[in-house]
């Protein structure tokens, strides 16, 4: 069954005729069509790249503009230390941060400088979350006998 099939597949390729000079025009014109495609794929590349940066110099200039009126810098090139300045612009800003000097950071401030406290000597969650409790209990017994002395005192 395959050696026939063979033999009519050679039979058919001897009856059909390649005609080389139109096979060759054809392939020319192809080649043809698509180095035109070609030229106007870049071209439209070339539209596209001239337009982004103008496009984003405008955005630039927006952003630029509403972070000297005041409002919110947003996006990605919005930096940590813009988005803090203008948070201290702002009434409730400014208010929070206020709040920041009354409550915690003196308590760390006296842990660290003059209870000596600036790292953990155990490892793992566990001891460490011992160590810190260990040093908070020292804190507020502190606490707790200055103001006791001060009560005394008055």
């Amino acid at each position: 069954m395959v050696p026939g099939r063979a033999q009519q597949a050679e039979n058919q390729e001897t009856k059909e005729a390649l005609d080389i000079p139109a096979e060759l025009t054809r392939r020319e014109d192809r080649k043809a069509a698509l180095q035109q495609a070609r030229q106007v794929i870049e071209a439209r590349a070339k539209e596209i790249a001239a337009a982004q940066p103008a496009d984003y110099q405008a955005k630039q200039a927006q952003r630029r503009a509403q972070r000297e009126a005041g409002k919110k810098p947003r996006g990605p090139e919005a930096t940590p230390k813009e988005v803090m300045a203008h948070r201290l612009k702002t009434t409730l800003g400014k208010l929070l941060y206020k709040l920041r000097k009354q409550t915690v950071e003196p308590v760390f401030g006296i842990i660290k400088e003059v209870m000596g406290f600036r790292r953990f000597r155990l490892r793992g969650h566990a001891n460490v979350a011992l160590e810190w409790t260990l040093v908070c209990v020292s804190y507020n017994l502190k606490r707790l006998f200055t103001l006791k002395n001060l009560a005394v005192a008055a």
